[in-house]
């Protein structure tokens, strides 16, 4: 029994003894494999990390570029407002200035609306007083004393003979030719030679 045993583990001890270089060469071969594979996953993700790279630094540069033209944009717009804000104001000043030539120009307009008003109500006065005076004269040219006399005060009353012209309006023959003011005064002398008399106060009302 022991006989018949022997020549069968020489056997199975030559098999094992022909099979271990098998093995190694396919152990060796299947490491190089994974050691390629592994390489070639190493190298494609340097090649994909490089893709990465590129494509976040022109995305990178692209918004650099961007946010430079923005900036260009935004100064460029800055300095045309800042130009709009300067010309405005030189519109401003150049409406004010002419905002005060017309406020001058009105404010003599008025003066010299006022001032013909006065004018002509002081022109308006003098021919309302200078027909007083007429009446009174032609009163006093047809000897009506009394009547003239009375016209005289309420004549006086009224304050028009301080409207009456001073002035000599015209000469005859090279002789200066008594003002209106002067030919009324010479008649309330002949008329009133101890002067006008005292105005009369009218009587209050009886309560």
């Amino acid at each position: 029994m022991n006989s018949s045993q022997q020549p069968h583990s020489g056997e199975l001890q030559h098999e094992a003894e022909h099979a271990r270089p098998r093995n190694r060469s396919a152990v060796m071969t299947y490491l190089v494999i994974l050691f390629a594979a592994a390489f070639l996953l190493l190298l494609l993700s340097y090649f994909m990390q490089e893709r990465v790279n590129r494509e976040t630094i022109g995305t990178l540069e692209s918004q650099s570029v961007s946010a430079v033209q923005t900036l260009d944009n935004i100064m460029a717009e800055n300095q045309r407002l800042v130009e709009e804000n300067q010309h405005l104001e030189e519109q401003v000043d150049q409406l004010e200035d002419d905002l005060s030539i017309v406020r001058g120009q009105l404010a003599a307009e008025r003066n010299d609306l006022q001032a013909s008003r006065d004018k002509e109500e002081e022109l308006y006065l003098a021919l309302y007083a200078m027909d007083w005076l007429r009446e009174i004269q032609g009163l006093y040219e047809k000897q009506y004393y009394k009547a003239a006399r009375a016209m005289i005060l309420e004549f006086e009353a009224t304050g028009l003979p301080e409207a009456l012209p001073g002035t000599s309006l015209h000469t005859y023959d090279g002789s200066d030719i008594l003002s209106p003011e002067e030919s009324y005064q010479a008649i309330v002398a002949a008329l009133y030679p101890d002067g006008l008399p005292e105005p009369t106060p009218e009587p209050s009302p009886a309560p």
